[in-house]
C-alpha cells in the first residue's frame, strides 16, 4: 500500500495558483526537475519557463532552477520568451 500526502483544501494546488485559475500544477524541485534530468540524459534540449512553475519551498525552488540551468544546460527564460 502506498502512502498519499494528505489532501489540500481546494484540489491539491498551491494557493497563488488556485487563484490564478490554474487547473494543473507541476512542482519545481519536484516535478519540474525530474523531468528536465529525465529528458537531459536522453539529449533533449530543455526550455524553462520560470514564471510558469511552482515552487513549495522558495529556497529549493531556486536551487532546482540553478541545478537545470548549471547542471542539465536547460534554459531558464519566461513563458513569454519562450520558443514555438
Amino acid at each position: 500500500m502506498r502512502s498519499r500526502p494528505p489532501e489540500r483544501p481546494g484540489g491539491g494546488q498551491p494557493p497563488r495558483l488556485r487563484r490564478a485559475g490554474a487547473r494543473g500544477a507541476a512542482v519545481t524541485e519536484q516535478c519540474i526537475l525530474y523531468s528536465t534530468l529525465d529528458a537531459y540524459v536522453r539529449h533533449f534540449q530543455v526550455v524553462v519557463p520560470t514564471d510558469a512553475v511552482a515552487h513549495i519551498d522558495p529556497d529549493l525552488g531556486a536551487a532546482a532552477l540553478k541545478m537545470m540551468e548549471q547542471n542539465m544546460s536547460a534554459e531558464l527564460t519566461t513563458a513569454a520568451d519562450c520558443p514555438g
